[in-house]
């Protein structure tokens, strides 16, 4: 396989002595600084400014301002990542447009139509039904006009993005460094909890002022050139502290004495980022290097990035008084590299299907056949931020264990939620518009993969088109012992193994269970083959095909009627042992034979 690299960040709080603050707050205003000026010369408009010649350019940049070409990459980096997050938010914005104009102007022409109709069939109607249907229009009438403006307005912003677009790397995205919230919040004082401007001033130079990056550098002994210490945690393994010593920009070396280095206090590490430095600084790897022809291999690092932020941290005393303090942390950007997966597919996978307020997670052995499968509840719309994070984080964790147990491969969906919330009001009530605005499957999906990666499990994202009708019809013998959703992981899981789609209709057809409308038999294994056979010689179409039809699709989602809640993360005591707390799942992964 080829080598996957994860990027992981790790933070510990930075005990600061008073020489530590002194030192680290002019950095942080310098650095803040010359990424503001290297983002208008790269960035900024008119696009006819921008330099030419980018080596050039760093060599000019860096003896202006009396910087390292080190010191001016790791202000590069952050500012090359600041355009590409815009670009791609932009992006998002395009996608999340044109779903709506497009849901909007559907709307427009399906009501269009029904006072068409209506106003068709009025003369037929008693006078009563007359007046009370020329009401509604009226009403609809209105709506229209609304939606007809809401469409223009949609269609100018939609035109504005794609210009955008269209501009490609002459695109300059307008950037508030500090927070457009913050920015705006001068022009209303005393609503935004400040008393005079002073105030309002020192919080936005903290903000545009409060971190300092260093970028890492594979072929350093310390994995860095500006930050050095770390290679003595590689010497002295019982060492559970480190003292870093930072470069100090020349241009600020006037101030400490004409000193190139300073060494910050101590910080205790905790045994997670002692682990993961010790990896990163003992991890060698060969990478294939041509030169004049001749293929040659080069040993090659892992290099290790830093930041050091500072935030405003507010404390409540026991007598009611609330204290802010500046709390300073020293963050750890590490990579580790998967060279193989401890997990396997032949010994099964882990099937995952995520929902608006739940996860079902199913579990097959290596022919895909059902093994076990079990629900955790997950309601992001009821809980804030940080709660669901802490959830994600402990589901995420979980299901990664378990796979790492069984050794198993992940299995997950893969969707794009961004349309669907784009055509939420159009589509759906408020209720429902509600969970899905605060749903992430991003943030879910993400969890579960970079806990699986970290334990060297594999993670595969697969199509779910189909899967939980596919799933209706072949697991309806199991309905009264799982939910839909936890079949569907099954079909997920299958796919994810390379195992083809099939419909298996024995158990229908034993229970001779009709449609939950009534109104006609369930397709069974006659029509599939007859559809088969209607396609041309060499192409007798997908399963999907059969499944997406009209008609078959809608009898298939009524099977979904007659499955059980589901196996409940409280009830298990196959999969899930003691709880850890009141909302996290804490398996039991001992209660499931290894497939090894």
């Amino acid at each position: 396989m080829k080598a996957e690299v994860l990027t992981l960040t790790y933070q510990e709080r930075l005990d600061v002595t008073p020489a530590d603050v002194a030192f680290l707050k002019p950095l942080m205003a310098s650095f803040q600084k010359l990424k503001r000026t290297l983002w208008q010369s790269l960035y900024g408009w008119p696009p006819t400014r921008r330099p030419a010649d980018l080596n050039e350019f760093k060599r000019a940049f860096c003896a202006k301002h009396q910087i390292s070409s080190t010191a001016y990459n790791s202000i590069k980096n952050e500012v090359d990542g600041l355009f590409k997050a815009q670009r791609e938010l932009l992006e998002t914005r395009l996608i999340e447009m044109e779903a709506k104009r497009k849901s909007v102007a559907e709307w427009l022409e399906s009501n269009k139509a029904m006072v068409a109709k209506s106003l068709a069939k009025i003369n037929a109607l008693h006078e009563e039904h007359q007046a009370r249907l020329l009401l509604k229009v009226a009403i609809t009438r209105k709506k229209l006009h609304h939606k007809a403006r809401k469409l223009a307005a949609l269609q100018r912003k939609l035109d504005k993005i794609k210009g955008q677009m269209d501009l490609g790397s002459n695109w300059s995205p307008q950037v508030a460094f500090g927070g457009k919230a913050l920015q705006n919040a001068q022009h209303d004082l005393e609503a935004n909890g400040y008393a005079n401007h002073e105030q309002w001033l020192a919080d936005w130079q903290f903000a545009r002022a409060s971190a300092v990056f260093f970028l890492g550098d594979q072929g350093e002994k310390s994995r860095n050139r500006e930050v050095k210490g770390t290679e003595a945690l590689a010497v002295d393994l019982s060492a559970d502290t480190l003292r870093l010593r930072l470069t100090i920009p020349e241009h600020l070396r006037g101030q400490f004495d004409g000193q190139a280095n300073y060494s910050l206090s101590p910080v205790k590490l905790s045994l997670r980022t002692l682990a993961a430095l010790r990896e990163a600084l003992g991890t060698t790897y060969l990478k294939e290097v041509k030169k004049n022809g001749q293929i040659t291999f080069k040993e090659m690092h892992l290099p290790l990035s830093w930041r050091i932020v500072r935030r405003l941290k507010t404390k409540s005393l026991k007598d009611g008084t609330k204290v802010t303090a500046e709390v300073y942390y020293l963050q750890c950007i590490a990579q580790k590299r998967i060279e193989s997966y401890q997990s396997c597919s032949d010994a099964g996978a882990i099937g995952v299907d995520q929902n608006l307020d739940h996860i079902a997670v199913g579990i097959i052995d290596r022919f895909g056949n059902p093994r076990d499968s079990f629900t955790i509840p997950f309601r992001p719309s009821e809980n804030d931020v940080q709660q669901n994070r802490a959830l994600i984080g402990a589901i995420a964790a979980d299901i990664a264990t378990l796979a790492e147990h069984l050794g198993v491969p992940i299995v997950s969906e893969k969707l794009d939620f961004k349309r669907k919330k784009a055509t939420l009001k159009e589509s759906y009530g408020p209720k429902v518009n509600h969970r899905f605005s605060a749903f992430s499957y991003a943030g879910v999906a993400n969890g579960i993969k970079t806990a699986a990666l970290k334990r060297s499990v594999q993670y595969i994202e697969v199509n779910p088109a189909y899967s939980s009708l596919i799933s209706a019809v072949n697991y309806f013998g199991m309905r009264d012992r799982i939910s839909s959703h936890e079949a569907a992981c099954f079909t997920i899981a299958r796919r994810g193994l390379h195992f083809a789609d099939f419909l298996d209709f024995s158990a229908i057809e034993s229970q001779k269970t009709p449609s939950a409308q009534g109104e006609k038999p369930l397709p069974g294994r006659t029509e599939l083959d007859a559809y088969m056979a209607s396609r041309p010689t060499g192409k007798r179409g997908h399963l999907w095909g059969f499944v997406a039809q009209k008609d078959v699709r809608s009898t298939f989602k009524s099977l979904m009627e007659f499955y059980s809640g589901g196996n409940s993360w409280l009830g298990r005591s196959a999969i899930l042992g003691d709880l850890a707390s009141p909302k996290r799942a804490a398996l039991n992964y001992e209660a499931l034979p290894s497939t090894a």
